[in-house]
């Protein structure tokens, strides 16, 4: 795979990162507009609908990279990617670690707690968004595994495969939403922790190598998936709407979610080539700080509790996107800076 090829990657890594900072920015106007403001609530939902395809997208673009790379040895494999996914992970905890003492210290946080740390590490939540780096990580090691079925495995089968993992995670996900004793995901999938997060995205990880290999490109599919599209988006803000103490319609793992990030994907692959030289440019200056601005993005709007008071001039729609395009930038800025520092770039 040349640089030219991967183009299509790079772009949905981008929207990907900026669509986890609007999720982020948007979840505290919902807090907020719920008490205070319900007309400004239902414009929220609708903007967090449009971009909960943020963090399964990232995972099923990671499902292709990896399990379409050449082939190398286990011990070659863990010890190239196993640092660029295991530094992150240990220099992120320990910054939001520090981060947490900033706040109780400075900014009348809750105090840090040893055994919340502990707790916390365990269940694979340092910070409420670093989970992502536990089950990138558990999803690592289970590539050199996955990649030896693909291998030797049918097309029909890693088709059932695909469709089998998917299932096997949105199904309890959805029971244990809407049953009465919540019982039916832990024990199907467990309870959360660092060691089985991979395990629920797993489906995700191998739709990103299936569709980018095997699925049929088409005029009919295309706009079959455009359908499948707006219709996920639409149950996402009806849903939320109507059950919002839920929060299933929001959940990666559930039903709307997957099919409108399996869309999205679709379509990201679909319209692979550049339609502007100088975009194309932009994609491909972001692209390698995308992990880096998700890693950071929180820090920095956070250090500003009444950011959302924008909002309240210029409307929901509008105020998100300003306040998410701010953060994004500024992020990207530090990342830049951060890859500049020779011990600190291996975390970024």
């Amino acid at each position: 795979m040349n640089n030219q090829s991967l183009y299509w990657v790079d772009k949905a890594r981008v929207w990907a990162s900026f669509a986890v900072v609007v999720i982020h920015i948007n979840a505290l106007f919902l807090n907020i507009y719920s008490q205070e403001i319900p007309a400004f609530w239902a414009f929220s939902n609708f903007t967090g609908s449009l971009v909960r395809w943020s963090v399964p997208l990232f995972v099923m673009l990671s499902g292709f990279l990896l399990l379409s790379s050449q082939s190398q040895s286990l011990r070659d494999f863990l010890n190239k990617k196993m640092k660029r996914i295991l530094f992150p992970l240990i220099g992120w905890s320990a910054i939001y670690y520090l981060y947490f003492f900033f706040r109780a210290k400075y900014l009348n946080g809750s105090p840090l707690v040893l055994s919340n740390v502990v707790n916390n590490f365990l269940l694979g939540k340092p910070y409420y968004h670093l989970y992502f780096l536990f089950l990138i990580f558990g999803l690592y090691l289970a590539t050199p595994i996955l990649k030896v079925f693909i291998q030797n495995a049918s097309q029909n089968l890693i088709k059932y495969f695909v469709f089998f993992s998917l299932s096997v995670v949105v199904i309890p996900v959805f029971l244990d939403y809407f049953l009465p004793n919540k019982w039916f995901g832990a024990i199907v999938l467990g309870n959360d922790s660092m060691f089985n997060f991979f395990i629920q995205y797993l489906g995700y990880f191998l739709a990103g190598f299936y569709i980018a290999n095997y699925t049929r490109i088409t005029t009919y599919n295309v706009i079959r998936v455009w359908i499948i599209l707006f219709f996920s988006i639409l149950v996402t803000m009806i849903g939320t709407y109507i059950y919002h103490d839920t929060g299933y319609f929001y959940s990666y793992l559930s039903i709307n979610v997957m099919l409108m990030s399996l869309a999205v994907y679709y379509l990201f692959f679909y319209y692979k080539n550049p339609t502007s030289f100088t975009f194309e440019k932009i994609i491909r200056f972001i692209a390698p700080n995308t992990l880096g601005i998700y890693l950071i993005h929180p820090i920095i709007f956070e250090l500003f509790p009444n950011i959302h008071q924008l909002s309240f001039k210029v409307g929901p729609l509008i105020g998100t996107l300003i306040i998410s395009v701010i953060v994004y930038l500024i992020s990207l800025i530090l990342v830049i800076i951060a890859r500049r520092i020779p011990v600190v770039r291996n975390i970024v």
